[in-house]
């Protein structure tokens, strides 16, 4: 049998208490997994580890599988969706991102060039961009449009664990195995007194 993935579910009405606690057992056949809820938490996208390594997309309300989403040959390390929730992407240990289309269930790109593994993945507010964090510690920007690489950060001395966009995103942060967050501009680094800042505040 394959390893289920136990998801606690919480429904919160508002300010109202906690009025429902919902326990459902999902089948992701994985023992490691990697997942993210849809931006209205109606479903969720899980990947991992596993003999084929799988990208689900599950129905929160009814624990039924939606999509079971095929391509990657190594574990699925980073999953993500986009706001409006048509599309997700998922990062792998196979060193590509695969971007899915949630209404036919089919990939529709698929971004190569990273020379280690991928462990973050996340879109901007428009989806036009993804951005994705790697096991060689640079953090990559690339166009959705055309899959072409708009611009590499470099700084981390080992893998990016989770790279985001700040919320004006003209700035990324990232974090790392060497234990380090670093804080990178589009045009340029953030000024090394803020590094030294973000530094300081990650050794703690």
């Amino acid at each position: 049998m394959s390893p289920a993935l136990g998801v606690l579910l919480s429904l919160q009405m508002g300010s109202r208490p906690l009025t429902r606690i919902r326990l459902r057992q999902l089948a992701a056949g994985t023992e490691e997994l990697y997942a993210a809820f849809s931006p209205d938490r109606s479903r969720l996208l899980t990947g991992g580890d596993g003999a084929k390594p799988t990208v689900h997309v599950w129905d929160v309300e009814t624990g039924k599988c939606l999509h079971e989403l095929h391509g990657h040959r190594g574990p699925v390390a980073a999953v993500a969706w986009t706001h409006d929730q048509q599309r997700v992407a998922s990062g792998a240990f196979d060193g590509c991102v695969r971007l899915w289309d949630l209404s036919s269930g089919n990939c529709i790109r698929v971004i190569e060039g990273h020379p280690s593994y991928v462990r973050s993945v996340a879109f901007s507010r428009s989806s036009d961009e993804l951005l994705s964090g790697a096991g060689d510690g640079a953090c990559r920007l690339w166009n959705l449009t055309d899959g072409q690489l708009m611009r590499s950060f470099h700084g981390h001395t080992d893998g990016v664990y989770r790279a985001v966009f700040t919320p004006d995103e003209l700035g990324i942060l990232s974090v790392g195995r060497d234990h380090t967050i670093r804080c990178f501009r589009r045009r340029f680094v953030c000024s090394s007194a803020a590094t030294r800042r973000l530094r300081s505040w990650s050794s703690r």
